[in-house]
């Protein structure tokens, strides 16, 4: 959970439910989703922006500069980790900047053949956060069996991390709840992608970070489902070309 989320965005749609932040979902344990990290770090009154004094910083690494992802995290799709609302630092510490909420500058508007779209209302630089694609958080089985249905498929979010020898999945469905990252549409040479935030616990949020430099007016597409080869029936309208002509599928 993270505190002082500044959200003022709505849906388009009213009978989806505009939230914050992720919730806990049907097949997911209270265990993972309350699993809080023990360790915190103890910059009293502080923004951390020095790895000497930080925990956070020297057990994690340094994911920002200047409120900008770093290219490695970019590159390489690294997992980030936050402080959280159990550090000592205050809330304008350099290693917070999801936990404000979605970036300011965005609209939402109707796409040709592709419903509604998120744009960019300011040129963004990359690195820049652009918000996180929020919903019910759901266990892997539950996830196989919305990925089968037409409705539930396009918005069940997996992302699949690789640690050592263990495999994590987080699965996220924006179906019937979600925030603005419902809107992200997908594009087979993308200008986001994105990232797990880790923010004081072992579940991780799924954040849009900007990966090219865009430009005011420009839609913020991520590609969607990167770990799978298949292709959807569904046509894709992205329009690059690149483009594989169907929507990719899990």
């Amino acid at each position: 959970m993270v505190e002082n989320i500044v959200d003022n965005y709505e849906h388009p749609n009213k009978s989806v439910t505009y939230i914050k932040e992720s919730f806990k979902g049907a097949g997911l344990s209270d265990d993972l989703f309350n699993d809080y990290f023990e360790n915190v770090c103890g910059c009293i009154g502080e923004r951390c922006n020095s790895v000497e004094q930080c925990y956070c910083l020297q057990t994690h690494g340094v994911a920002y500069e200047s409120g900008l992802l770093k290219l490695e995290y970019l590159q390489g799709k690294q997992s980030v980790f936050e402080c959280s609302r159990y550090c000592c630092c205050n809330l304008f510490c350099d290693n917070k900047v999801v936990q404000a909420g979605p970036n300011k500058q965005l609209y939402i508007r109707e796409v040709l053949n592709k419903g509604y779209g998120v744009f960019a209302s300011t040129d963004f630089s990359v690195g820049t956060f652009i918000c996180e694609y929020a919903g019910e958080v759901i266990g892997r089985d539950e996830a196989q069996i919305r990925l089968k249905n037409s409705n539930y498929c396009k918005y069940v979010m997996q992302v699949i991390e690789h640690w050592q020898d263990t495999i994590i999945e987080t699965f996220v469905d924006a179906y019937h709840a979600s925030n603005i990252g419902r809107y992200l549409n997908h594009s087979c040479e993308p200008n986001c992608v994105v990232i797990p935030v880790r923010i004081g616990r072992l579940l991780p949020m799924l954040c849009f970070f900007t990966s090219k430099p865009v430009t005011v007016g420009e839609e913020l597409t991520y590609f969607y489902c990167p770990n799978s080869n298949v292709l959807s029936k569904m046509p894709c309208y992205c329009g690059s070309k690149q483009c594989l002509q169907f929507i990719p599928s899990a």
